[in-house]
């Protein structure tokens, strides 16, 4: 006899004490439980398990759904991340389909907000064009390895250090 078990942190979400639960526990009470008899058991695990990304990275619990932007002198608006599992592509793509770009109405027009993650030099890179971008609020800039401030301007994350000539590659290979 043999059957799947769903390793997937959801259904520990659903059971009754859910709220309490986290997305990273994976005990899971099965109803009715599974009864195993005496006797010799293994585990295949025919496919690659990757943990990296098994529990939610942007959660408002964690106060790093949120970010502000607006264009200069006008007044702010703020953007709520739905709590889930983001990589630095996913937050660049939800952050451009609710923000737009500098001029709607040209198709060929930059994104307000363009973020760059450069895997040589582990830097996160935002393009920022005629807006700003409030990190002052919540968390989220630390996720971003920002610290707190409003960006008006291209800018690298500040957490670490970068030469100017890394710097201005970076911003040359995103334009």
């Amino acid at each position: 006899m043999s059957f799947d078990l769903l390793l997937d942190s959801n259904l520990a979400k659903l059971q009754t004490d859910g709220e309490r639960n986290v997305s990273h526990d994976f005990t899971i009470s099965f109803s009715p439980p599974i009864y195993l008899d005496s006797g010799n058991y293994k585990a295949a695990l025919d496919e690659l398990i990757t943990m990296s990304y098994s529990w939610y990275n942007i959660d408002a619990s964690f106060d790093n759904n949120k970010i502000r932007w607006r264009k200069k002198t006008k007044a702010w608006k703020t953007l709520t991340f739905p709590n889930g599992m983001y990589d630095y592509k996913d937050i660049n793509l939800f952050l451009q389909k609710h923000t737009g770009k500098v001029d709607p109405k040209d198709e060929k027009s930059c994104y307000i907000f363009n973020l760059h993650f450069y895997m040589t030099v582990y830097r996160v890179v935002i393009l920022v064009h005629d807006y700003e971008l409030d990190l002052t609020q919540g968390s989220l800039s630390e996720l971003l390895g920002y610290g707190k401030t409003v960006l008006s301007g291209d800018s690298v994350e500040e957490k670490f250090q970068i030469s100017q000539e890394v710097l201005i590659g970076c911003l040359s290979t995103a334009i």
